[in-house]
């Protein structure tokens, strides 16, 4: 269910993308004005658009920065502590749907699952996932209490790298941590030099949540991932 979500919000996204946006001259099948289709279905003009096309002078919607599909990297904060243990089928079905479509779309994907400290850290390259790599996230889980610091820390330690030099952030929750004054100031100047985005999604009903608030572009409380709101995490 899922990742047919997280496909429809795709289509979505490239719609509007491709309606916000200017024309250029191009090949690209996908993004040929409809004006242009149409001289294909014409054969007193089908051989003349064939021709245009091969030198990549038919029109096509243009796309810029990160409206274009496929661009940026991805990665995912997913809490694993004890609270979570009853969610645990929705966050793992809602990372395999983020992971397909950092596979069909040939995207950097990260997965760092979080509870008192980080557990194994996961770096896909160009969504290169491999059968046995989806079965061990999908299996494993480390419980215990919730840190948000140390997941932070992994992600900024990871968009440092030029692969991921493009990446946003997703951050999966249901608890509530505290976040340094420090480490705050220092996340933001990062985040500000980098020019990445973190979209928290928060879970229940929680009590003070203003840390990662300080430090999330964006904060979305829902009350489970089955929530319409978590599905923004399918436009990155």
């Amino acid at each position: 269910r899922f990742r047919h979500i997280a496909k429809t919000n795709q289509k979505m996204k490239y719609k509007q993308s491709t309606e916000q946006s200017g024309v250029e001259t191009g090949d690209d099948l996908e993004r040929l004005l409809p004006s242009e289709l149409v001289q294909y279905k014409n054969p007193k003009i089908k051989k003349e658009f064939l021709r245009k096309l091969s030198e990549k002078e038919t029109l096509q919607y243009e796309q810029k920065g990160k409206e274009s599909l496929g661009q940026g990297s991805i990665i995912l904060c997913l809490d694993q502590s004890g609270s979570m243990r009853n969610l645990e089928t929705q966050s793992k079905g809602f990372t395999l749907a983020l992971m397909a479509i950092a596979k069909k779309q040939k995207r950097n994907f990260a997965y760092i699952p979080f509870s008192h400290e980080t557990g194994h850290v996961r770096q896909f390259q160009k969504g290169k996932i491999k059968p046995n790599e989806i079965i061990e996230i999908a299996k494993g889980f480390l419980s215990g209490g919730t840190n948000f610091q140390e997941p932070l820390k992994q992600a900024l330690n990871i968009i440092k790298k030029d692969k991921f030099k493009d990446a946003d952030i997703i951050f999966i929750t249901d608890g509530e941590a505290s976040l340094s004054n420090t480490f705050i100031q220092k996340y933001n100047d990062i985040k500000k030099e980098k020019d990445f985005h973190l979209l928290s999604l928060i879970i229940g009903r929680q009590g003070n949540i203003r840390h990662i608030e300080q430090v999330s572009d964006r904060v979305v409380k829902i009350k489970n991932l089955n929530d319409e709101g978590s599905f923004e995490a399918f436009e990155i």
